[in-house]
């Protein structure tokens, strides 16, 4: 049996990805996260072996969980499920700890054979992924938001959340002085002028969903 933390910020998601996810009597889910900080809370907690982790997670986000993540148990693996395989942000999750990326829009069957293979020690990147990772590699002037480190991925991810500076600095556990220092060299590094250029970029990459627009009655 493959022991299962499930980590989506909405609780029906996580309910249907239970029903697929133990369709088959091996995999169980041992445990439910709607954050970042609760995923590592109960992995600490729990004897779990595959996180599957939705990109689009909070508190303190995919990059800096999947990192934490890594330092709970070097045995345990990270399967990410993300909107769109284009963009950097596959890479540097598999980067952190991460074992396995695949796209919500995935079966059932996949997604129980990615569980497994991670659950045996293996890796596992849908062909969508695995094919523009390769495609990125090849092309030699690549888009400068492939270029970012983890860590500067992070930092843009929090500031286009709209997440004020102490709050990053506590959460990634560097000084915000640093975090200034970091947001500098993004805006230079991809010609942006202020925070909402840099979610601009953040959206057009695929790194964050689009909101739903509030109706006004």
């Amino acid at each position: 049996m493959i022991p299962v933390l499930l980590v989506n910020e909405r609780q029906l998601m996580r309910a249907g990805l239970k029903r697929l996810i133990e369709e088959e009597g091996d995999i169980t889910v041992t445990a439910e996260a709607a954050s970042g900080d609760e995923a590592v809370r109960l992995a600490r907690k729990h004897q779990i072996r595959v996180v599957v982790l939705d990109t689009c997670i909070g508190n303190p986000g995919v990059l800096e969980t999947s990192r934490l993540l890594g330092r709970v148990d070097e045995t345990l693996s990270v399967l990410a499920l993300g909107d769109r395989g284009c963009g950097p942000l596959p890479a540097r999750i598999l980067e952190l700890s991460g074992s396995g990326y695949l796209s919500k829009q995935a079966d059932g069957a996949e997604i129980r054979r990615a569980i497994r293979k991670l659950g045996t020690g293996g890796r596992y990147v849908c062909a969508e992924v695995a094919q523009h990772m390769v495609l990125s590699g090849i092309d030699g002037d690549g888009d400068p938001v492939d270029a970012l480190s983890p860590r500067e991925l992070s930092v843009m991810l929090m500031l286009s959340e709209g997440h004020p500076r102490d709050e990053i600095s506590r959460r990634l556990c560097i000084s915000q002085k640093t975090v200034s220092t970091y947001r500098s060299r993004l805006i230079r590094k991809l010609g942006a002028r202020n925070d909402v250029d840099l979610a601009y970029l953040a959206l057009r990459h695929g790194l964050v969903e689009p909101r739903p627009r509030v109706q006004l009655s």
